[in-house]
Protein backbone atom coordinates (compact mmCIF):
# COMPACT_ATOMS: atom_id res chain seq x y z
CA UNK A 1 0.00 0.00 0.00
CA UNK A 2 2.09 3.19 -1.18
CA UNK A 3 1.02 6.89 0.35
CA UNK A 4 -1.82 8.13 -1.47
CA UNK A 5 -3.67 4.48 -0.29
CA UNK A 6 -3.21 4.92 3.01
CA UNK A 7 -4.10 8.56 2.62
CA UNK A 8 -7.57 7.43 1.25
CA UNK A 9 -8.08 4.77 3.77
CA UNK A 10 -7.64 7.08 7.05
CA UNK A 11 -9.78 9.61 4.94
CA UNK A 12 -12.82 7.10 4.67
CA UNK A 13 -12.01 6.03 8.31
CA UNK A 14 -11.86 9.82 9.63
CA UNK A 15 -15.62 10.45 7.43
CA UNK A 16 -17.10 6.94 8.69
CA UNK A 17 -16.42 7.32 12.44
CA UNK A 18 -15.07 10.74 12.66
CA UNK A 19 -11.29 11.69 14.14
CA UNK A 20 -12.24 11.80 17.99
CA UNK A 21 -12.80 7.73 16.95
CA UNK A 22 -10.21 7.34 15.09
CA UNK A 23 -7.70 8.96 16.95
CA UNK A 24 -8.87 6.68 20.23
CA UNK A 25 -7.93 3.61 18.55
CA UNK A 26 -5.01 4.41 17.53
CA UNK A 27 -4.02 5.49 21.32
CA UNK A 28 -5.42 2.22 22.17
CA UNK A 29 -3.14 0.30 19.72
CA UNK A 30 0.03 2.11 20.99
CA UNK A 31 -1.25 1.14 24.32
CA UNK A 32 -1.30 -2.85 23.23
CA UNK A 33 2.21 -2.20 21.49
CA UNK A 34 4.04 -0.77 24.57
CA UNK A 35 1.79 -3.91 26.22
CA UNK A 36 3.08 -6.69 24.11
CA UNK A 37 7.09 -5.10 23.48
CA UNK A 38 6.96 -4.76 27.63
CA UNK A 39 5.68 -8.57 28.36
CA UNK A 40 7.45 -10.00 25.04
CA UNK A 41 10.89 -8.55 25.01
CA UNK A 42 11.09 -6.55 27.78
CA UNK A 43 12.23 -4.04 26.11
CA UNK A 44 11.05 -1.35 28.77
CA UNK A 45 12.46 1.90 26.56
CA UNK A 46 10.59 0.92 23.20
CA UNK A 47 7.35 -0.30 25.29
CA UNK A 48 7.86 3.70 27.30
CA UNK A 49 7.87 5.44 23.72
CA UNK A 50 5.06 3.40 22.76
CA UNK A 51 3.62 4.73 25.70
CA UNK A 52 4.09 7.84 25.32
CA UNK A 53 3.03 8.18 21.61
CA UNK A 54 -0.28 6.73 23.41
CA UNK A 55 -1.04 9.24 25.92
CA UNK A 56 -0.29 12.59 23.35
CA UNK A 57 -2.55 10.73 20.45
CA UNK A 58 -4.59 10.34 23.95
CA UNK A 59 -4.56 13.88 24.84
CA UNK A 60 -5.65 15.34 21.29
CA UNK A 61 -8.70 13.73 21.42
CA UNK A 62 -10.81 16.71 23.13
CA UNK A 63 -9.47 18.68 20.41
CA UNK A 64 -10.81 16.17 17.62
CA UNK A 65 -14.36 16.66 18.84
CA UNK A 66 -14.52 20.26 18.71
CA UNK A 67 -13.94 20.11 14.67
Amino acid sequence: MDWKERQQTLEQLIDAHGLATVLDDLAIICAGKAEHVRSTYADNSLADLWEKNSDRIGRTIPLAHLL
